[in-house]
């Protein structure tokens, strides 16, 4: 079985319009969920909101303006372009692409449906294809095959899951794989008729936690074979993976954790790895009771109390399609700045189970990290990176 390795990545988030930037205000414990500036919503509660606009966004990404495009598109663009650059790809290299999203162009459209007497004849069509279509169209990438993931909050995990399939059973040499999500009206509602959207800012694993904080991002690797890979500089290896489906409940996780447990425990047989092995755990950590109970019961199970373990999602919000993506280029950095990032917001940390909660940004000897991405509908994945 072939080696998997990272060669590229690129991020843009709430706290960050790149890598660096992210880096920088990881280490600074810098977050901002306060109530939407630029998506209008008559709901006052707290959201993950990059503070610019799409004039500013579609600049950075370096495409002409238009009234349709779609936020989602720019996030993707402004990722995939780093990613794709920091791994030295060029418009000749062939490559695969797969994407992760849920809204696609969602928020576009409920722009439009404020006034659609001025937009008779000219409502957009968005498909599930449409944003990797339009990245790799804009990247200028000519020899490419893309297809988009959309398996609800795990969707860019089982897209990195795939792509390292793909490549270590010999069907791809290089794969742009990630995802992106804007905030949107029906994402926010939606989240807030489960009566799982925080009123007061997310803090995962907190006995006080009141619920989920949404947010938005692009998140993008490139994935390389070991023979494609040689001369590059190397960020680490994907070394572990699983994806388990509960079907336990449409938006629900068990409440004991088995489908988690099974995950993590597969993505440790794959990787031949043992719970020992494993010196930080980025955790899907959403901020609701349910959840968090949930992952903290599979944690505790399969890798014991002294793992240090903590969830970004205090930082930059639940992403959605694009949090895992985001969460593994967070799990990548911690190899490389070996440093296990704070549960930010955390103030009074579960008891039970017993986990070791990082409450500040800590050094670690951190070879191999576990990062969980668990979906609606109990569809649970865990990845492993490797430092090489």
């Amino acid at each position: 079985m072939r080696r998997v390795f990272v060669t590229g990545i690129g991020a843009i988030s709430a706290i960050g319009t790149n890598v660096e930037e992210n880096v920088a205000n990881l280490k600074a414990g810098f977050s901002q969920l306060a109530p939407a500036k630029l998506l209008k919503t008559a709901l006052n509660i707290p959201v993950a909101e990059l503070a610019l606009t799409n004039a500013e966004l579609t600049q950075m990404a370096g495409i002409e303006p238009k009234e349709t495009i779609s936020r989602t598109l720019l996030f993707g663009l402004i990722a995939a372009k780093e990613a794709v650059a920091s791994a030295k790809i060029s418009g000749k290299d062939e490559l695969i692409f797969i994407n992760s999203c849920t809204g696609s162009g969602i928020e576009v459209i409920e722009n439009i449906y404020q006034t659609p007497e001025q937009h008779i004849g000219s409502i957009p069509y968005f498909h599930s294809n449409e944003i990797p279509l339009q990245i790799i169209e804009a990247l200028g990438i000519s020899r490419c095959r893309q297809f988009n993931v959309s398996t609800a909050c795990s969707s860019s995990a089982n897209a990195i899951m795939l792509a390292t399939r793909l490549i270590r059973n010999g069907k791809a040499e290089r794969i742009l794989v990630g995802g992106n999500d804007a905030l949107s009206r029906f994402s926010l509602n939606g989240f807030n008729a489960l009566e799982i959207a925080s009123p007061t800012g997310c803090r995962p694993f907190d006995q006080q936690r009141d619920g989920v904080t949404l947010g938005e991002a692009g998140a993008y690797l490139v994935l390389e074979s070991e023979e494609a890979a040689k001369g590059k500089d190397i960020y680490a290896e994907v070394s572990g993976y699983a994806n388990v489906n509960e079907a336990y409940h449409p938006t629900s996780t068990t409440p004991d954790g088995e489908g988690a447990k099974t995950a993590i425990t597969e993505a440790l047989a794959t990787a031949k790895l043992s719970a020992s092995d494993i010196g930080y755990v980025n955790a899907h950590g959403t901020g609701t009771q349910v959840n968090d109970m949930s992952e903290a019961l599979a944690l505790s199970h399969t890798l014991g109390a002294d793992t240090l373990v903590s969830s970004t999602k205090g930082y930059t919000g639940h992403t959605l399609a694009a949090c895992g993506a985001l969460e593994a280029v967070y799990s990548i950095l911690a190899i490389r700045e070996q440093m296990a990032w704070c549960n930010n917001r955390l103030q009074q940390p579960i008891t039970e189970p017993a986990l070791n909660l990082v409450t500040t940004n800590q050094k670690a000897d951190i070879e191999h990290v576990l990062s969980n991405s668990f979906g609606f509908g109990g569809n649970d994945t865990s990845l492993i990176f490797s430092k090489v």
